[in-house]
């Protein structure tokens, strides 16, 4: 509380002139507050579902499995927790640009985000292989679930784009009350797949698959309920969805047959630069061109 307080200090002496700057709207706080109140309550709601959903599985494990099994799935949850912490700073940095820009440049950074977040995490997963020999150094008491971690990685692929551009899509086209209701519809589902996962398999392992695709159902969810405001096809939608489950059929192929972490690494790099460069041709030489485009103007300045 006492470091919350500090930092809400800092920041209300260093915005001082925006916040107590005299207001030349002639609107009541009243009207203010109540305008402000009907917009936040469902991106307030939405995202307090998507907590929950992202905890679900957890809650699951600790409700129907002992205390033991329950601190190695928490372990893995916490591992992969990282990238989520990172995926939502990106996700708030993201969102003021975003809604500044106009509906053309909004439709251009969402065909161009997507391919940047998917090479992202595809490429981000090779680290698991390295990693895996640290944890077994280490922490060798939570060594069983680096199983759990691997399958767990899988559903950043798609809360990544939840995060980041889904929410933030539908921040900036105020359609916050489609957001909620997708999340809750997508919160149930994952309940009763748990559930299912729980009674009828009774595994970790199984859990853990639960969680994928529970995420990649919300992902489709967005992807449908968007596309016609960022005038994405629908075979677009399907295409990126078998992109994405190719990545995570290789890398789960790769941990699955890999005797050493070299080999797994070895043998998923193989098949991310396969998969990039056979599926992702196009979106990858228009980000190179882009990025090569940034260091000329660099370059110049």
């Amino acid at each position: 509380m006492a470091a919350g307080l500090i930092v809400a200090i800092v920041f209300v002496f260093y915005l001082r002139g925006s916040l107590f700057h005299h207001n030349i709207c002639r609107v009541s706080l009243f009207q203010y507050g109540k305008e402000n109140i009907g917009i936040g309550i469902f991106i307030l709601l939405g995202d307090f579902i998507a907590l929950i959903f992202t905890t679900i599985d957890r809650v699951t494990v600790g409700s129907f499995f002992p205390i033991t099994q329950f601190a190695i799935y928490a372990f893995a949850m916490t591992m992969c927790g990282l990238a989520t912490v990172f995926l939502q700073a990106v996700a708030q940095v993201f969102f003021p640009y975003l809604a500044g820009s106009s509906g053309e440049t909004r439709t251009k950074a969402y065909t161009l985000l997507r391919p940047v977040l998917v090479i992202f995490w595809a490429a981000v997963l090779a680290v698991y292989f390295p990693f895996s020999v640290w944890i077994r150094y280490y922490l060798p008491h939570y060594a069983d679930s680096l199983s759990l971690m691997a399958i767990l990685l899988c559903t950043v692929g798609f809360s990544g784009q939840i995060n980041i551009l889904h929410a933030n899509f539908f921040k900036v086209y105020r359609k916050q009350r489609a957001y909620f209701v997708l999340a809750g519809v997508s919160l149930i589902g994952a309940i009763v797949l748990n559930l299912l996962a729980v009674f009828l398999f009774g595994t970790l392992t199984a859990v853990a698959a639960t969680a994928v695709v529970s995420f990649s159902l919300w992902y489709l969810l967005n992807e449908a309920a968007l596309r016609h405001l960022v005038e994405v096809p629908l075979k677009e939608i399907v295409r990126w969805a078998l992109v994405i489950s190719a990545y995570i059929g290789a890398f789960l192929g790769a941990y699955a047959v890999s005797e050493t972490w070299v080999i797994g690494f070895c043998i998923y790099a193989v098949l991310f630069a396969g998969i990039t460069a056979v599926c992702l041709r196009r979106e990858t030489e228009q980000l190179w061109s882009m990025f090569r485009e940034i260091i000329k103007r660099k370059e110049d300045v």
